[in-house]
């Protein structure tokens, strides 16, 4: 007999790639790309394009480990997009079994 063992998460809650109650903005997903997107050209005019990131939304609501799977030419701009998240209003977070859990998110920014 095998036992498959998982070290996502070893020190800290296990985080989900999907849960039965998916993670979703306060504001709603829309509202929510709008305030990057916003945001984001403050920081950086005259790029466009989309810029792909990962996060975790914690139990709590809080976005956390924010890194660019693939971003746009220069770091200046992938940065602006991890400072933007950084500082984002807090999730509702997702639910596994009724209780808060970690779940990890990709997102396109469109910039």
């Amino acid at each position: 007999m095998f036992t498959f063992i998982s070290y996502q998460g070893i020190g800290q809650d296990k985080i989900y790639k999907m849960a039965q109650k998916a993670p979703k903005p306060r504001t709603g997903l829309e509202a929510f790309h709008d305030y990057v997107s916003k945001n984001v050209q403050r920081h950086k005019k005259g790029v466009t394009g989309n810029v792909f990131v990962q996060f975790v939304v914690e139990k709590d609501g809080k976005l956390s480990n924010i890194k660019v799977l693939k971003g746009l030419g220069g770091a200046a701009c992938n940065n602006a997009v991890i400072k933007v998240l950084q500082e984002a209003p807090r999730w509702y977070p997702g639910k596994q079994n009724g209780k808060p859990v970690r779940v990890k998110k990709i997102l396109a920014v469109k910039i």
